[in-house]
């Protein structure tokens, strides 16, 4: 089904001997079935003869495919939000490896050593988000800017008791 598909994109002949055939069901045993339909749909774009290696790689899952910014983007991106402070950071796998690199470091060390911590845990963490693992961005909840309760007899008499002792202070002040 693979080699008439990719036959009929006119990446192969047509006459495919059974030898052939043979080799690519070995050579694809390994790939899942959404690998082999990555593989396809990127042959579209695929210009030349497919080899059985070129399929496979093909096959593979890059960070493009999840929407994953290359990590000099990503890089940048953690710069210009101020650490995640003044914007989105776009993709959860920017935000688990600042976290991962510590904003201290990445705040702290030389730009280029900066940048290759941060290159370690963006690999790691896109490789993780790639094999399904879910990394979410908590969300914070907001701090509102005043606190209404109702205070207890007990709090409005000690209130009571501390305002009338700041009056009579101020009385003496102004005797």
């Amino acid at each position: 089904m693979i080699l008439q598909k990719l036959s009929a994109m006119g990446h192969m002949t047509i006459n495919v001997d059974a030898m052939t055939v043979k080799t690519w069901i070995e050579g694809l045993q390994d790939m899942s079935p959404e690998m082999l339909k990555n593989g396809l749909k990127k042959a579209m774009e695929f210009t030349g003869y497919m080899t059985l290696p070129a399929f496979r790689e093909l096959c593979r899952f890059q960070p493009e495919d999840f929407g994953i910014p290359n990590v000099r983007q990503a890089f940048d991106l953690i710069y210009k939000t101020q650490f995640g402070k003044a914007g989105d950071l776009g993709h959860p796998v920017v935000y688990h490896a600042m976290r991962e690199c510590g904003v201290w470091d990445l705040k702290n060390l030389g730009e280029q050593e900066a940048y290759r911590k941060f290159e370690y845990h963006y690999d790691a963490m896109s490789k993780r988000y790639m094999a399904g693992e879910k990394l979410d961005i908590p969300v914070v909840q907001a701090i509102p800017e005043k606190v209404e309760r109702e205070r207890t007899p007990q709090e409005m008499e000690e209130l009571k008791k501390r305002n009338i002792e700041a009056m009579e202070k101020l009385k003496e002040l102004f005797k």
